[in-house]
């Protein structure tokens, strides 16, 4: 309760300033701006924790298997070039987290392991930036507005919208925002969850870790992300299933979500001396002389139906 009445300002304010907007559209005062390449939107309509980042790259990346150039539009949030620009390739950047955002930096690192090339282009005016990304790679197909659902300025031909089903934080939109989907898909789902509801698209997370663990060692998740809740608890479960335990507690050094660790907080957890485990987006922000320190936990995704990527495609194509 007290977190839907802490969100009943962002949901209404948003709404107000939306419904202003489309107004005006419709009396022809203004009217929403336009790339000249297919845009796909994906968004949410919590304050984060719902798996956008970890959905963006596998988009990205069928995209790029299926011979498409693909450019990111990303606010870089709190980062150097929020609030000017910043244009990069993938395969040949030398930015910091603290420059472009640690999500984005995530994404780029993730690609370029792949040896996938991708164009970003960084900062909070997503038109502005779109536009100059596409003049200076003309040859990119096709847009990606990441976390762009509250960003009703630009024009997009898709819409995906993504739900955590264990969400229980704070929101930016009302729910009825869902129905502005052209693909809903819900996040974060268990095998149980998909059984019950095999008509809807949803996305299961699985965790893969760098480091083997060890039965008895205590282990502890050190992180700055919106969800460290449904993290800990899959660490939990798995280790109970990898040992047959039914006890095991993973102790949680949390700090708010896109935080700036300083080496204070991180030799604080080094110094506990348990098995620190943390994720692609704050390792982007743990200097590497402690990354020995850390176990990286990395997030393999399944989508069901199997086919999901390709009917977002296809209705691209349709679209297009």
């Amino acid at each position: 309760m007290i977190k839907k009445l802490i969100s009943l300002p962002y949901q209404l304010g948003h709404l107000l300033r939306e419904s202003f907007f489309n107004l005006n559209c419709s009396l022809g005062f203004i009217k929403k701006s336009e790339l000249g390449k297919p845009v796909v939107s994906i968004g949410n309509i919590s304050f984060g924790g719902t798996g956008k980042t970890p959905f963006c790259f596998e988009l990205v990346k069928y995209f790029s298997n299926e011979g498409l150039k693909v450019g990111i539009l990303s606010r870089g949030y709190k980062a150097k070039f929020e609030k000017s620009c910043a244009f990069f390739s993938s395969l040949s950047h030398s930015y910091s987290a603290k420059d472009i955002g640690d999500e984005p930096l995530m994404l780029a690192n993730k690609f370029k392991e792949e040896n996938i090339e991708v164009f970003f282009a960084i900062g909070k005016d997503r038109i502005t930036n779109g536009q100059a990304l596409l003049d200076l790679e003309p040859d990119i197909d096709l847009v990606v507005l990441d976390d762009g659902l509250q960003y009703f300025k630009l024009k997009r031909d898709l819409e995906i919208i993504l739900e955590n089903v264990n969400e229980s934080g704070f929101y930016r939109e009302f729910d009825f925002a869902l129905s502005k989907a052209d693909f809903l898909i819900y996040t974060k789902v268990s095998d149980d969850w998909i059984s019950k509801n095999l008509e809807k698209n949803s996305m299961k997370f699985n965790l893969v870790l760098t480091k083997k663990l060890h039965d008895g060692t205590d282990v502890g998740v050190f992180t700055g992300i919106a969800d460290y809740i449904t993290l800990t608890q899959m660490l939990e479960s798995q280790i109970n299933q990898q040992f047959k335990r039914n006890d095991a507690k993973v102790k949680v050094f949390n700090y708010p979500d896109h935080h700036f660790f300083n080496l204070q907080e991180i030799r604080e957890a080094i110094n506990t001396g348990i098995g620190l485990i943390t994720t692609e987006k704050d390792w982007t922000k743990i200097p590497e002389e402690f990354h020995s320190h850390f176990n990286l936990v990395k997030v393999k995704c399944d989508f069901h139906p199997q086919d999901l990527m390709a009917k977002i495609l296809r209705s691209i194509t349709k679209r297009g």
